[in-house]
């Protein structure tokens, strides 16, 4: 994984000497055991400053390099260190790999593997630590020693195996954190950059799981290659930021490699689950068990990207595009999951408003659907608090800009925040754009005003009222003029309605306490002289089949209202009240045959001539409740036939 091509060359080459000749090996594999650490002994490995035989390799085939004159000196010191510390990933290996695994084992106990693994990374490490010159294939062994992809405790099938297998992954995270910090050593202690860089690709491996390692290990590398690599210098700053760019292609390639699984995994465990399951599932996260693993690989790159955008706002750019390339894919979704803390992040060091105008500059039209993300993760979180008057500037222009101020989705983010009179002059624009985005804006109009949902404010004092309660929504809908030009291309009349009924429809969000606080306000604008909304009579009829809880309010109140206000006088508004009151005349409580028997003589007379089968109900109700008697003699002979 990068380096110079001659030297990792040289070291397929020993791995090939390995298999070929394991003696030479197990020559050097010795003295990383001391010799009283066999079955009957109980020594440690040697030191770097003892004369064994790995020591003596080196230092005599370092001697022998530097006469690059003499014939067959050439690459004789890297040779050896690579050999040193290839014979140390041996070993690792063999302490890591599952029992039905091991091959060609000399070790005969566990905990006699487990020390040897311990004391061969312990004296590399500071054996590279101490040598004069450290190759680019030597520095990734080491790094791969933190790998422990081998230790898979979920799988040991009686107790012994599982607490022996626990014991081994305790030893790995010891030699994965020596490794780590041997890295650490090598990047503030060398001076070549190459080799440098080689360092900080192993770090970055394993804070972002390319190497695969214990998740503590992980957090530590992830927190020193932020605190202290990149903070170190300008060229660890762009070393660590290069690797992490390397990383995150990585990942992509490994999504990309796997997509075809993916998918068929995801839609084996879709057909697995229940119609509820289903309905339930979030498009940002994993399915099946396959895609949760790529999905945490992943999100590891993606994570310290993002931090290291934080200091270098500019690189965004580069996961816009890597997140965009595969919109539903596993790279996308762990971009989306981590957006909201880098988000508050960003925005609370450079400014919502400046991180949002440089996300909109470095994206193209086809990412849109991740800049709009990124626009949601700035908006504050908190359902009490507004967005920055710039962030409103800011998402406004980058509107204006993307789509000539045509797509409301860019000011979705930042809607609470705006005048409720300035959101009833964009309803028809986000009504426009489709169900998903009209659902999407009134959500986040209502956020802040969950406590008075089912409220009509009225405007006082000079001060304007943000966002819009789930009641002036309804409102709202119902005064809006659907004769609107634009309105008529996406449906007209038709598509209006089907708005009006899916909204109160949708009982989570239309509760009978909002539609009853809807009614009583178009009501009562009515009965002041204002027209009653076209569609108003319908959603009475419609919530006399759906919301029973609300019947006697509508007997008793909103019928009443409706004819003091002369509803008469408007037809098409007239023909819906006389339906509504046909269907709750009944004799049951509540009734609406007491705003019926108030209606004028002529009016009832249309009423019982329009519905006559209700005249038989209306004089058996009233007779019970003894009101038949009180009223005129003429609606008396209406009433009878």
């Amino acid at each position: 994984e990068g380096g110079e091509e001659g030297e990792f060359s040289r070291a397929k080459r020993l791995r090939k000497i390995m298999n070929e000749r394991p003696l030479v090996f197990a020559a050097l594999n010795r003295d990383f055991v001391a010799a009283g650490s066999g079955p009957s002994g109980g020594g440690r490995g040697n030191g770097v400053g003892d004369p064994n035989l790995a020591s003596r390799v080196l230092y005599e085939a370092y001697v022998s390099d530097l006469d690059k004159g003499a014939e067959g000196n050439a690459d004789k010191y890297d040779t050896a260190v690579d050999a040193l510390t290839l014979s140390m990933a041996h070993i690792c290996n063999v302490a890591t790999a599952r029992p039905n695994d091991r091959k060609q084992l000399s070790l005969p106990q566990e905990y006699i593997r487990r020390n040897a693994a311990k004391d061969a990374v312990g004296v590399t490490a500071r054996t590279l630590g101490l040598l004069p010159k450290v190759t680019a294939a030597a520095i990734s062994n080491m790094a791969g020693v933190g790998d422990i992809s081998n230790l898979e405790t979920g799988k040991a099938s009686t107790i012994a195996e599982r607490a022996s297998l626990k014991a081994a992954g305790r030893a790995a995270e010891k030699r994965a954190t020596i490794v780590m910090l041997a890295l650490r050593d090598l990047i503030f202690l060398r001076t070549s950059p190459e080799r440098r860089k080689e360092a900080v690709r192993g770090l970055v491996g394993l804070a972002t799981g390319r190497i695969p390692t214990v998740p503590t290990v992980a957090e530590r590398a992830l927190k020193l290659v932020m605190n202290k690599i990149f903070a170190k210098s300008d060229d660890l700053a762009n070393a660590v930021l290069e690797c992490a760019e390397e990383d995150l292609e990585l990942a992509q390639k490994l999504f990309e490699d796997k997509e075809k699984e993916i998918e068929e995994k995801n839609e084996e465990r879709r057909r697995e689950m229940t119609d509820e399951e289903r309905s339930f599932l979030d498009p940002h996260a994993p399915i099946s068990d396959l895609e949760g693993r790529v999905f945490s690989r992943c999100k590891r790159s993606v994570s310290l990207f993002l931090v290291l955008c934080l200091h270098k706002i500019e690189n965004v750019r580069t996961l816009i595009r890597a997140g965009s390339k595969h919109k539903m894919g596993t790279l996308a979704k762990a971009v989306r999951s981590e957006l909201p803390k880098f988000c508050k992040a960003a925005g609370k060091k450079h400014g919502e408003a400046t991180v949002a105008k440089l996300v909109a500059d470095q994206s193209e039209e086809e990412e849109a659907d991740l800049v709009l993300a990124f626009l949601d993760g700035l908006a504050p979180s908190s359902a009490t608090q507004l967005a920055p008057d710039s962030l409103v500037e800011a998402c406004l222009e980058i509107q204006k800009e993307k789509s000539g101020g045509k797509d409301p989705r860019y000011i979705i983010p930042v809607v609470s925040s705006l005048d409720r009179e300035v959101l009833l002059g964009l309803l028809p624009s986000f009504i426009n754009a489709g169900d998903n985005v009209l659902e999407a804006a009134f959500a986040r109009m209502r956020e802040r005003l969950a406590r008075s949902y089912n409220q009509y404010r009225v405007e006082g004092g000079g001060v304007k009222l943000k966002g819009m309660t789930t009641c002036e929504q309804l409102v709202a809908l119902h005064e809006l003029n659907f004769t609107y030009p634009d309105f008529k291309e996406i449906g007209g009349s038709r598509r209006y309605l089907d708005l009006v009924k899916s909204f109160i429809e949708n009982g989570e969000v239309c509760t009978d306490r909002v539609l009853m606080s809807a009614l009583e306000v178009s009501s009562q604008k009515f009965q002041q002289g204002s027209p009653l909304p076209l569609v108003f009579m319908r959603t009475v009829i419609m919530t006399i089949g759906k919301h029973h809880s609300l019947l006697a309010y509508l007997c008793n109140n909103l019928l009443k209202r409706l004819t003091d206000g002369k509803i008469w006088d408007v037809p098409k508004q007239w023909e819906g009240w006389k339906r509504a009151a046909s269907m709750l005349c009944v004799t049951e409580t509540p009734s609406s045959v007491r705003a019926i028997a108030g209606l004028p003589v002529a009016q009832l007379k249309e009423f019982c001539t329009n519905y006559s089968s209700t005249r038989g109900t209306i004089g058996i109700v009233l007779e019970r409740q003894g009101d038949y008697e009180a009223l005129d003699e003429e609606k008396k002979t209406i009433i009878r036939g």
